[in-house]
């Protein structure tokens, strides 16, 4: 009966479930053969875990693509940037974090990328108690 309860939730409430989800998924990538997990990670409802080439990403929407863009320059100076949780549309939300702060980086890939995890709202709304 508990599924079928509609919740009032805030967006600051998603946004925390958004940031300690994505975090989650970050710890993950860090401990697990990324060549071989990624796959089964992505097999989770509701998620979808890919590395970001800004150079050829086609962005989800306007909101999404700034993001992109601004990832890329700090990609394009060297800088680290900490972990970013956003809001892409009504029913999507994405976090995006730096692949040197996971270990799935593939010896032969020497492009600059980062990491994006997409999740469906209704995860994050369902994992608020």
């Amino acid at each position: 009966m508990d599924a079928y309860k509609i919740k009032k939730v805030s967006e600051s409430e998603v946004l925390v479930v958004l940031n300690d989800k994505g975090k989650e998924v970050e710890g993950l990538l860090m401990k697990l053969d990324c060549t071989t997990q990624l796959d089964s990670l992505n097999g989770v409802a509701g998620l979808k875990i890919e590395k970001v080439y800004p150079e050829n990403y086609v962005a989800l929407n306007e909101k999404e693509k700034g993001v992109i863009e601004a990832l890329a320059y700090s990609l394009k100076q060297k800088e680290l940037f900490t972990a970013t949780p956003q809001k892409l549309s009504e029913t999507e939300y994405a976090y995006y974090f730096s692949s040197n702060s996971a270990t799935c980086n593939d010896s032969t890939d020497s492009s600059d990328f980062f990491w994006r995890v997409l999740f469906q709202k209704e995860i994050l709304v369902n994992a608020i108690k």
